[in-house]
């Protein structure tokens, strides 16, 4: 509703006529009919005061409703984020996008987007300028705690070294689907850990946070003998829930894969 509606519909409520508000605003009745015909607007600077005579509040006025837009946001965040718990990091973003296009002062949905695009190659810019931009305009804690984390876990945009937790994942993942019989989707699941896993034996490791080593203060690799895709391989071949698919031509896709990494 336009907010020359929205001031007819309270002037009408309030048995109120164009006259009464034009006294109340100290304007014209004309310019108070032109509101209400959508052919001009108030001026900002009254609408404090046409706020006071209606008692409302100026969002309401302009037709926001904070409730709501709450509510909105909350279903665009659950949305994101059970797309990203599934893995589909790329929908999960594309949600978060399309959430600020709605809401562009979102810093929920700015940190949800950032907590997304960490998990796909060639965001780290956009990342970092998410994070900058919460921790220089948000007031609220939660979005800022989370913008600190990601800059304070992922130094130098060092963003890359995350894809070995989510290789981790996927294993596991496979190994449940397997369990229950469904080998599709077991394949699926290790398809993607292969992805992840590769990314990361790509990654240096020499930026990245101690937070991610532990109490090992020495740098990922740095003697050059730890493989991470040998470890996979080795964990694919000693799990006997995937005995059922050791000969799947997709399987051994997986493997050769993930052997062109090994040194």
């Amino acid at each position: 509703m336009s907010i020359g509606l929205t001031i007819k519909k309270l002037r009408r409520e309030r048995d109120m006529t164009q006259e009464q508000l034009a006294e109340y605003l100290g304007i014209t009745a004309n310019a108070v009919s032109q509101w209400e015909c959508d052919r001009t607007a108030p001026d900002i600077s009254q609408l404090p005061l046409l706020a006071r005579v209606f008692n409302v509040t100026t969002d309401y006025l302009l037709g926001v409703d904070c409730e709501k837009d709450k509510e909105r946001i909350d279903s665009i965040m659950d949305e994101s984020f059970s797309l990203y718990r599934a893995g589909q990091f790329k929908k999960a973003a594309e949600i978060a996008r399309s959430g600020l296009l709605e809401f562009p002062r979102s810093f929920e949905l700015m940190a949800r987007l950032a907590d997304t695009l960490v998990c796909m190659s060639g965001y780290e810019d956009e990342v970092e300028r998410l994070c900058e931009k919460i921790l220089n305009e948000c007031t609220e804690t939660g979005p800022k705690d989370h913008a600190y984390r990601l800059q304070i876990m992922y130094p130098n945009k060092d963003y890359n070294y995350y894809a070995a937790y989510i290789a981790e994942d996927y294993i596991e993942i496979a190994a449940l689907y397997s369990f229950l019989g469904e080998y599709d989707k077991t394949l699926d699941a290790l398809e993607k850990m292969c992805e992840y896993a590769i990314r990361f034996e790509h990654h240096e490791g020499k930026n990245s946070s101690p937070a991610f080593r532990g109490y090992n203060e020495e740098e990922w690799n740095s003697d050059g003998t730890h493989c991470y895709c040998k470890e996979k391989i080795e964990a694919m071949n000693s799990q006997s829930s995937f005995d059922a698919l050791r000969g799947d031509a997709r399987y051994i896709e997986i493997i050769n894969k993930l052997n062109q990494c090994v040194y």
